[in-house]
C-alpha cells in the first residue's frame, strides 16, 4: 500500500502515524496525484481522502481525476471522499492547508466527463458544515 500527498507536512503527519501504529506494509512518498509519476494500471484500488479539496480549480481537479483514472488497473475501484458546499469556501485542516470546496454535483458531473462510473454515494452528516461525500466509482 503506497500513500502519497504533494506536502511535507502531510507527509510528515502520516509518516508518524505509520510508525506509531506499527504499519510494516504502507509506504508514505511524495507524489502529486495532477501530476503523478506512478505507473499507468498499477493500482486495483486508489482512495482519495480528501485531496481533491487542496485543488484551487476546475483544470487542477480535472488533472487529479484523470491520473486517478491512468493509475486504476481495469475495473479497478476508486474511493473518493472530499467536503462539498454550496459554494467555494476554504477551510483548514490539521495540516494548516487551505482546501476548497466544490459541490457534489460538480464532483458528480466531473467524474462522469472523465469516464468513472458512481457506484454508490454516500453522505456523511456531522451536524455541521461543510459536509463530506464519499464516492465509490469504477473505471
Amino acid at each position: 500500500m503506497i500513500f502519497t500527498h504533494f506536502d511535507e507536512r502531510a507527509l510528515a503527519i502520516h509518516r508518524r502515524r505509520v510508525e506509531e501504529l506499527g504499519l510494516e506494509n504502507i509506504t508514505v512518498i511524495y507524489d502529486d496525484i495532477r501530476q503523478s509519476r506512478l505507473a499507468d494500471k498499477s493500482f486495483s484500488t486508489v482512495i482519495n481522502d480528501f485531496r481533491l479539496n487542496f485543488n484551487t480549480d476546475h483544470y487542477q481537479n480535472q488533472q487529479a481525476i484523470r491520473n486517478m483514472k491512468r493509475v486504476l488497473k481495469p475495473g479497478g475501484t476508486a474511493f473518493i471522499s472530499m467536503v462539498v458546499g454550496k459554494r467555494k469556501r476554504w477551510f483548514m485542516a490539521e495540516e494548516k492547508l487551505a482546501r476548497l470546496c466544490f459541490t457534489a454535483d460538480y464532483y458528480r458531473k466531473l467524474f462522469k466527463n472523465i469516464g468513472l462510473k458512481i457506484v454508490k454515494e454516500f453522505e456523511l452528516e456531522e451536524g455541521q458544515k461543510p459536509t463530506y461525500r464519499r464516492f465509490l466509482l469504477t473505471a
